[in-house]
């Protein structure tokens, strides 16, 4: 339990600097505000590789997801790259089948959801068959469609909460950050100046010092891209059976 109280506490830390303007910015408006208007997500990568032709169900889907992309004028922040396995590959996707081959467990045609964290190198948000990919929900589901309504009424961090096996920690985990939240959403002011030349804001979303949670069930069939991302992220909590807390903001 420790282990969940200190991440909490570091995730509680990043809320204040989530808050409160940053040199950067150069303004006064909340860095979480700042970021829904003025930062465009990180773009990922969606690969699917292949060995034989797709059938109509299959290649319908990933039709939809390059329909999807922003490189097609769509609203996901996807970029769809389609290989065929026999064709000679010798760039960084390349090297990703060929880390990707020798598992046992990967079966053409098989899609890989990558992206980059930092300066670290890109982790594989989510991998499976094509057709496990088609149940998984990677475009929307409906904890996302819950997050976007918050975040465009106002709220300033949806606290994301991945519940583990672990009721107890779940619950001890919940009831300090909603506990913080309180406390946190009385006390902390918006900055000043906000709307002023250089702090202007960009839309009629209503600027709130309100702080919501979120809890995502790990075995909801409909949210199992999202849970399997998460998962990802931190993994060594996952196997020490702690919820898993993140904050969403800004675009997500």
């Amino acid at each position: 339990m420790r282990h969940s109280l200190i991440r909490m506490m570091r995730f509680l830390t990043l809320l204040l600097i989530l808050v409160f303007p940053t040199a950067a910015n150069a303004c006064n408006v909340p860095v979480f505000r700042y970021a829904l208007e003025r930062w465009s997500p990180d773009l990922c990568d969606v690969i699917v590789f292949h060995d034989e032709p797709l059938t109509e169900a299959q290649q319908a889907f990933v039709d939809e997801l390059q329909s999807a992309s922003v490189t097609r004028d769509g609203s996901a922040n996807i970029v769809v790259t389609v290989r065929n396995t026999k064709a000679p590959m010798d760039d960084a996707v390349g090297l990703l089948w060929d880390e990707l081959r020798s598992q046992p467990d990967v079966k053409l045609p098989y899609l890989v959801v990558q992206s980059a964290i930092s300066v670290d190198p890109s982790i594989n948000n989510w991998c499976g068959s094509l057709e496990s990919a088609m149940q998984a929900g990677l475009l929307t589901s409906p904890i996302r469609k819950t997050l976007t309504k918050r975040l465009m009424a106002g709220d300033a961090v949806v606290w994301l909460v991945l519940r583990s096996s672990d009721e107890d920690r779940n619950n001890a985990g919940l009831q300090l950050l909603r506990k913080q939240l309180k406390v946190l959403s009385d006390e902390v002011s918006l900055p000043e100046g906000i709307g002023l030349l250089g702090s202007e804001l960009f839309s009629e979303i209503p600027l709130l010092m309100k702080f919501s949670v979120l809890e995502l069930d790990a075995a909801d069939e409909q949210e199992q891209f999202l849970v399997k991302m998460l998962k990802e992220y931190d993994p060594a909590a996952v196997t020490e059976g702690d919820p898993l807390i993140v904050p969403i903001f800004g675009r997500g």
